[in-house]
């Protein structure tokens, strides 16, 4: 069961992302795609 640890696959993504929260890793990568695509203000003022 541990290779279906949440953790030890979302370990490896915080650090290369965030490397503080492994959990909360998973919600700001899609939302980090999802910003630049809905919210084009902040790439063109």
């Amino acid at each position: 069961m541990d290779t279906l640890i949440p953790g030890s696959r979302l370990a490896p993504r915080a650090e290369g992302s965030e490397g503080s929260s492994p959990i909360p890793t998973r919600a700001p990568v899609p939302a980090r795609r999802r910003d630049p695509r809905e919210r084009p203000d902040r790439k063109n003022p």
